[in-house]
């Protein structure tokens, strides 16, 4: 049975009725998964990663280059992380900037996004 997940996909869940809502979150439908071209979308990969250049010092510092490849080849092929970027670039830039005041702090975020690196690696 085929009908709609509610969340602008197919469902396709064998056993599924359509009395709920249906929830296979390996489906690809469910993450609302499609790349940029296929939505008519230009991509991001002219847009920095703020809060990373911010902690590194380095536009062009291997784990800030890392982290641009993981935004532009995974996260905005699907819904959800088409949101998150859209909310990062809304918020991220001001907090940017104060944190390249804070280089206690900055110090904390770039062991934390060494380590989120390691694991998308």
């Amino acid at each position: 049975m085929s009908h709609s997940d509610g969340y602008g996909g197919e469902c396709n869940t064998s056993g599924c009725n359509d009395s709920h809502d249906c929830f296979d979150m390996s489906s690809s439908n469910y993450w609302g998964g499609t790349t940029a071209e296929e939505r008519g979308e230009d991509s991001n990969k002219n847009k920095g990663c703020f809060i990373a250049t911010a902690v590194y010092g380095d536009s062009m510092a291997s784990d800030v280059v890392t982290l641009r490849k993981f935004r532009d080849n995974f996260l905005i092929n699907y819904w959800i992380g088409r949101k998150f970027v859209s909310v990062y670039y809304n918020f991220s830039p001001p907090f940017a900037d104060w944190l390249k005041t804070k280089p206690k702090l900055s110090k904390i975020i770039r062991h934390i996004l060494a380590k989120f690196v390691k694991l998308i690696k």
